[in-house]
């Protein structure tokens, strides 16, 4: 039972006439007629009803009702698969902030290892407004944001993914680990950011100054930060924090196997400015961004 004779199955039930059926399918009505009466065999069934003018059996229903299901999804398929071919020599620039490009690394990598005969460059920038900028100048292609709040991406599409929690980075042997760990036995204990004005931060100077969620985190707190190290790489933050020198922020992602026995993250209680917002932003995707963004949908699990 062939595709060819569910599709001249469907054709003269349509058309309710084995001569229509045959000038649409362009072969001779004898050939039509024999093929029908080989499927009816192969099937044990009668199709059509030739008694009453051309009318399907109750089997035929069903029969056709499948035949065309499947006629449908081979079409989609086979549409599919030409287009996956098209992208195979495509192009795609993408770009990332040293936050956001954590969380996609091993997609990128599957990404081109599905794709290697296409053309695809990763571009690191420092914020998400200088990478919206590049992807309205044409630079990029598609952005992959870590964002607060709302993204400012006016005359782009941006397709929300996921909401990941920042954490507070803390020193193992600092007091307040101790405190934490007697009164709770959740992953990351709940902890009041006002417990570590005392203490030094590794963070930038630069959002601090700014209209940032972080000005206003710590102005919740009560407290405005003393700068140890001014960075915005939480690499550079959680090493600071590991050797004991200061508090920080972090996902859990990026505390190093190596350092998970010198650093304790603590969720920052009563603060829902402290959650993240992952977003996909791009102008009009091609086939090839249309693929990313399903393996980035598709992998969006993880802290």
């Amino acid at each position: 039972m062939s595709l060819r004779h569910m599709e001249f199955a469907v054709k003269i039930s349509e058309l309710k006439s084995f001569t229509k059926a045959a000038s649409e399918l362009g072969i001779a009505q004898p050939s039509l007629s024999k093929s029908i009466m080989l499927l009816e065999k192969e099937l044990g069934i009668e199709i059509f009803d030739r008694k009453n003018g051309l009318e399907l059996t109750y089997a035929g229903e069903i029969y056709i009702a499948r035949a065309k299901n499947m006629l449908r999804l081979n079409k989609e398929l086979n549409n599919e698969i030409r287009g996956l071919s098209s992208i195979k020599t495509g192009k795609l620039v993408i770009g990332a902030t040293s936050t956001s490009f954590k969380f996609i690394e091993k997609i990128i990598a599957m990404f081109y290892s599905r794709f290697s005969k296409a053309d695809i460059r990763v571009v690191h920038a420092h914020s998400e407004p200088a990478l919206i900028e590049m992807l309205k100048s044409g630079e990029l292609d598609i952005v992959y944001a870590a964002h607060f709040g709302e993204l400012s991406a006016e005359g782009l599409e941006c397709e929300f993914i996921k909401k990941r929690r920042l954490l507070l980075s803390v020193c193992s042997s600092h007091p307040a680990v101790s405190r934490a760990s007697i009164n709770s036995t959740e992953k990351y204990p709940k902890i009041a950011l006002s417990e570590f004005k005392s203490d030094k931060f590794a963070i930038s100077s630069k959002i601090l100054k700014s209209e940032s969620n972080f000005k206003k985190i710590f102005e919740n707190a009560g407290f405005t930060p003393q700068i140890f190290c001014d960075t915005s790489y939480l690499y550079v933050a959680n090493a600071m924090v590991a050797a004991g020198l200061c508090v920080s922020f972090s996902f859990a992602r990026y505390i190093f196997e190596t350092q998970k026995d010198y650093i304790t993250l603590f969720d920052v209680a009563d603060e829902p400015l402290l959650d993240v917002s992952f977003s996909v932003v791009y102008k009009k995707p091609s086939k090839l961004a249309k693929e990313f963004i399903k393996m980035i949908k598709a992998g969006k699990s993880g802290e």
